[in-house]
């Protein structure tokens, strides 16, 4: 799993964040579980094994970035 799954808008738009200001940059995973008559909607569904992957090769792309809980 790479950032080749990602929308290309992603991957460029990290250019236009500020360099000089704090930023929070809030990202919702897409790859989750499907529940039956449920679709993919819903905050509470479990993010996939290649979700985790996928949210964790994002991270990355920010380096040290300091992250909020």
């Amino acid at each position: 799993m790479s950032l080749s799954q990602l929308p290309e808008q992603m991957i460029e738009a990290i250019s236009m964040l500020p360099k000089h200001l704090p930023v929070v940059l809030i990202t919702r995973h897409s790859l989750r579980e499907v529940v039956q008559g449920r679709g993919l909607a819903g905050y509470d569904l479990q993010l996939t094994s290649d979700g985790i992957v996928l949210a964790q090769a994002w991270g990355g792309v920010f380096g040290d970035a300091r992250h909020c809980n």
